[in-house]
């Protein structure tokens, strides 16, 4: 309560003892009880000093004021006439219980067919825990002699809503605003939705698509005026999103993970849902994919290495918990199916700037678990001591392996099951990350839409991919890199030659 809301002042102290004024937009907690501190948002355009250690409050601010005219506001993000609460009152439940009456704003929940959490209370009156139910049809009501206005609820078919229901709540947040750029997205939820961060959130778009996005921080803003993410750097919000929903996170027990993402799944499912191709331009900033495929024939996947998104291209699995040193990171997911391909050439990718290529595979084919790794990854890789964690209860787990230089391109990469590899049951999936800086990446998600990134200026060397050969049946992603002086590196064809030499 020290500081105004924003647009305000702050007073910085810098490191050498000098004062500053600032502006700032908007001012949240990172946590709703205890010390979580405070996280300031500088005005579009503007930044803090880097040398600042002490902050007090100023006061509000406002524009240049035209003569006779009041002064103009300097931000109108996030939204100030909004009031959030955690759960909302049940004025009215019909008789035959197939309807119900909330008192709320009418942007508060999805027009539905959707899910929203319900809390009823017992014969004594003590209410019970939140369960999730569906509603086929949510209406916006006036004031009259029934309750307040709000909105009216109505149960599916041959679904009745619980005896006694008191409290609601929504499964999906409407987005009451996202700042100009895309770079904040405000919506009408609390902190204890959403994890700290960084993690992800499903974005649904005003047309129904579903789309998983990070986020780096989520803080709840003064006056109940919601939650704010901030997007990680590289990644902008969409400026149609409608509605936010949670996103499993690692759990203790796999198989309570894996429920969690078919949840999320499930509930992104009740969305229209299009295929949308990928576009002719599409500015990712440094790290590029420019092809991606596999020699089977068997589907090959671009997304984003996040918490939450698929693993595999033909199962349902997913990543639980990823390391920061991969997060954000353009995933190559392939098919389960070619988990026992013998071939030293099945995966074929190309990208416009050097990069590391990490290799998440089953911990059950290493050397500690009694397996073998082919050889194409022990001459080129190098296995690393980071973890990634799955929703899988026979793979919780996958180790990384990282290669020993840069690759550009063509990076090839051969079977999971290439000589001498014994013991993994399960694919492997690849992540690419910028050698000489950190990388940005857009794709396309299983509901065909993509992260939105944001422009950054072109990478140092100016690299850019040779184009791909044009072979019969090929399926290629769509360039969209500078022209470069780069040069390939084949240690991946090394490694993969030196396997099919030994297999024969």
């Amino acid at each position: 309560g020290w500081f105004p809301p924003g647009p305000a002042t702050l007073n910085l102290i810098l490191s050498n003892g000098a004062q500053a004024t600032v502006v700032y937009e908007s001012v949240g907690a990172l946590a709703t009880q205890g010390w979580g501190g405070l996280l300031f948002t500088a005005l579009e355009g503007e930044a803090f000093p880097e040398a600042a250690t002490w902050a007090t409050p100023g006061g509000p601010a406002a524009g240049p004021a035209t003569p006779g005219q009041p002064n103009p506001a300097l931000s109108t993000f996030p939204r100030k006439n909004v009031v959030v609460k955690a759960m909302y009152a049940v004025s009215w439940l019909s008789s035959q219980r197939d309807e119900l009456r909330v008192e709320c704003s009418t942007d508060t929940f999805e027009p539905g067919p959707a899910k929203m959490l319900v809390r009823a209370k017992n014969k004594r009156g003590v209410l019970q825990e939140a369960m999730p139910l569906e509603y086929s049809r949510a209406a916006p009501v006036v004031a009259d002699a029934d309750g307040a206005a709000g909105m009216l609820f109505s149960a599916p078919r041959l679904h009745l809503f619980p005896e006694g229901a008191a409290m609601v709540s929504p499964v999906s947040m409407h987005v009451a605003a996202v700042r100009t750029g895309g770079s904040q997205l405000q919506a009408l939820s609390t902190l204890s939705s959403f994890e700290p961060g960084p993690a992800s959130l499903r974005v649904v778009r005003a047309d129904g698509r579903a789309s998983a996005f990070p986020y780096q921080t989520v803080v709840q803003l003064p006056l109940d005026g919601g939650v704010l993410f901030t997007a990680p750097r590289g990644f902008l919000y969409p400026e149609d999103a409608d509605y936010v929903q949670q996103i499993a996170t690692i759990r203790k027990d796999p198989l309570s993970a894996a429920k969690n993402v078919d949840d999320a799944e499930e509930r992104a499912r009740g969305h229209k849902s299009g295929s949308t191709p990928w576009l002719d331009q599409h500015s990712t900033g440094a790290l590029v994919v420019t092809e991606a495929r596999a020699t089977s024939g068997r589907k090959v996947s671009l997304r984003v290495a996040v918490p939450g998104a698929s693993l595999y291209t033909d199962r349902v699995a997913a990543l639980m918990h990823v390391p920061m040193v991969l997060y954000g990171m353009p995933l190559i997911a392939l098919a389960d199916g070619d988990t026992a391909n013998r071939s030293p050439d099945l995966v074929r990718l190309r990208a416009n700037v050097p990069c590391y290529v990490y290799i998440l595979r089953d911990p059950r084919g290493t050397p500690a678990h009694g397996g073998s790794a082919p050889l194409w990854l022990t001459s080129a890789f190098v296995e690393t001591a980071e973890k990634v964690q799955t929703s899988m209860p026979g793979m919780p787990t996958l180790s990384v392996y990282r290669s020993k230089t840069p690759m550009l391109g063509p990076i090839r990469l051969g079977g999971n099951g290439a000589f001498p590899s014994r013991g993994a049951r399960d694919n492997y999936a690849v992540v690419l990350k910028a050698a000489r800086q950190e990388g940005v990446f857009a794709s396309q998600d299983d509901d065909g839409a993509g992260l939105v990134p944001q422009r950054l200026p072109a990478p140092r060397d100016d690299a850019a991919s040779v184009p791909p050969s044009q072979e019969a049946g090929e399926v290629q992603v769509p360039r969209w890199a500078p022209n470069s002086r780069a040069s390939p590196s084949d240690a991946a064809a090394a490694g993969a030659a030196a396997g099919e030499q030994a297999g024969a």
